[in-house]
């Protein structure tokens, strides 16, 4: 198992070298100026842009100024924002736990209505209760995630005041009547995926000879279905929970605007439109390492349920 890890993690070096690259090639391709971008736009005199290309080495080849950014990315260090005069690794050290919350707080819902959802269906294949939940992901999955937000927001926030519209909490668990709502949104996305998922494979468990000799030795249905199906329709459901938590982490910044929560995602927007080009770089960097860690954890789970994906 060890081995198996260390090979993954090997495995990530080239691919986060490569993604170091790309983000820091991201201010150069929109084609601003990075010194102006600095001063806002505002006009000044040659010799204040020159002092800022100097300072910043601006001007010098791009390897060369990718050796020194990378080298202070490897210290900790992401530079300072370019709109708050702040230091990039406070923002992000202030925004993630939000975000964080934000993702945890839906995955759990998302797996808590799933499982029940997709093993329900598997067993009542067919019939009124597997149709219904069936309509039900159709359209979970077709509404946008914003719409349902909305939707969750008319219903428990302005027609029965059980959770707030808006904003955060001053603590974690006041975050927690905050961030319900929207991660509510989020999970519902979730449950559409990964309880069609637990449906499939349930159902090919279910059907193939083993579990029909398990019948026929008159082993109980709960039994069958938790020691023997479950355990073998979980992979399909880590993995495409590996995929959706990545998507989730890439993209919270649409209900993180909608329910005004100052996360990650919204301190990724509000730096792209004010073109503050070290806080896009370091936040980006940030999240694409989580979601390449995230893929590292469900290889890891996968393995870990089945010991034949080790010797691959």
């Amino acid at each position: 198992m060890a081995k198996y890890i260390l090979k993954r993690i090997l495995s990530l070096i080239p691919i986060l070298f490569l993604v170091s690259v790309l983000v820091f090639l991201m201010i150069h391709m929109t084609g601003t100026d990075p010194a102006v971008a600095m001063l806002g736009g505002a006009k000044t005199s040659p010799e204040i842009l020159a002092n800022i290309n100097e300072k910043y080495h601006f001007k010098e080849p791009l390897v060369t100024q990718y050796g020194y950014w990378i080298s202070d990315v490897l210290k900790g260090d992401f530079g300072t924002s370019y709109r708050m005069s702040e230091q990039v690794t406070a923002l992000i050290a202030q925004k993630l736990p939000i975000t964080a919350q934000l993702i945890l707080i839906s995955v759990a819902l998302g797996v808590l209505l799933s499982i029940p959802i997709g093993i329900l269906s598997a067993v009542k294949k067919n019939t009124i209760v597997d149709h219904l939940f069936s309509l039900l992901s159709v359209v979970s999955m077709s509404a946008p995630v914003f719409l349902t937000g909305l939707l969750l927001m008319l219903i428990f926030s302005n027609r029965f005041s059980l959770f707030p519209s808006f904003g955060i909490g001053k603590s974690t668990t006041e975050n927690f009547r905050y961030l319900f709502l929207p991660a509510l949104a989020l999970g519902i996305n979730m449950v559409a995926m990964n309880a069609r998922t637990i449906r499939s494979s349930m159902i090919n468990v279910l059907e193939s000879n083993y579990i029909q000799t398990a019948v026929a030795k008159g082993m109980s249905k709960k039994s069958i279905l938790l020691k023997h199906a479950m355990k073998n329709a979980i992979v399909p459901f880590i993995t495409i929970n590996g995929v959706q938590i990545a998507s989730l982490i890439g993209g919270t910044s649409i209900i993180e605007s909608t329910f005004s929560v100052g996360g990650m995602g919204s301190l990724v927007v509000t730096a792209v439109l004010n073109s503050d080009f070290p806080v896009v770089q370091g936040a980006t960097l940030v999240i694409i390492t989580l979601i390449l860690s995230i893929n590292l954890l469900v290889d890891v789970l996968c393995a870990l349920v089945d010991k034949r994906i080790q010797l691959r």
